[in-house]
């Protein structure tokens, strides 16, 4: 599939890029032939009331931790969304990041068959990759403790824990030990 059949897909319809942020959103409204023709600034409630006015057939958005949650959305109303990996979209912007450029991008990106568009995550697999990534960082920070208790106990020895072949001081070791189990 080409850039030129990946446009065919849509080019009857109305394309809207939609740049992600934490309290407004920033729309870039394109025609069937790919030309902007419309840029929105709106809010939370304007955006969900957007799309209830408008006939929309696509929705392009920057895959990001929202986004699959803003894809979610528009899907229950039946028009197809494209979440775009972050990587590919700093290449299609032309003048300085803002988010009036960056929702154009996504529009340039849209047009390019070559760019592998992210599956939507249900909650559920978000859910599950967020305990995922806690534990993983769980797990990294358990291990440091761990080698700090180690380093601490290794610095601290005296003369008789040495002789005595504890590398650990008994009058720290227990304590900390004690401290950082988990």
């Amino acid at each position: 599939m080409n850039a030129t059949t990946a446009s065919a897909k849509v080019a009857a319809g109305v394309i809207v890029g939609v740049d992600l942020a934490k309290s407004v959103f920033q729309l870039a409204v394109a025609d069937g032939s790919w030309r902007v023709v419309e840029q929105q600034r709106l809010t939370r409630l304007q955006f969900e009331r957007w799309f209830s006015n408008r006939a929309v057939d696509l929705v392009v958005i920057e895959a990001c931790g929202s986004a699959h949650h803003w894809a979610r959305w528009p899907t229950g109303l039946r028009i197809e969304v494209r979440l775009l990996p972050a990587a590919y979209i700093r290449a299609y912007v032309k003048r300085n990041k803002t988010d009036a450029a960056d929702a154009c991008a996504l529009l340039e990106a849209a047009r390019c068959a070559e760019i592998v568009p992210v599956r939507i995550k249900s909650v559920e697999q978000q859910g599950l990759q967020a305990m995922h990534r806690t534990r993983s960082l769980w797990m990294a920070t358990r291990t440091s403790r761990i080698n700090a208790v180690s380093a601490v106990s290794s610095a601290s020895s005296s003369p008789t824990a040495a002789a005595s072949g504890s590398s650990r001081s008994p009058a720290y070791s227990p304590i900390l030990i004690r401290q950082c189990r988990c």
